[in-house]
């Protein structure tokens, strides 16, 4: 009996991206509205998407994405 496949987190297939090599990428918090305030090293750090770089958190993702 074939065992069956998990069904994709839609909340997470929206967050976050897997790389070509493996790593999984997320766009920064805090970038949406409201960024006077915000000193402009701060807003130019935002601006770029992060790796994940905790293993632990990697796993749990592309389980929640269905690659695993």
């Amino acid at each position: 009996m074939a065992k069956a496949a998990n069904k994709t987190c839609k909340s997470a297939k929206k967050r976050f991206v897997t790389k070509p090599n493996g790593d999984v990428k997320f766009r920064r918090a805090k970038r949406a509205h409201i960024l006077s305030h915000e000193n402009q090293k701060v807003k130019r750090q935002r601006r770029r998407n992060q790796v994940v770089k905790v293993i632990a958190d990697v796993k749990r993702i592309k389980r929640l994405l269905g690659e695993i």
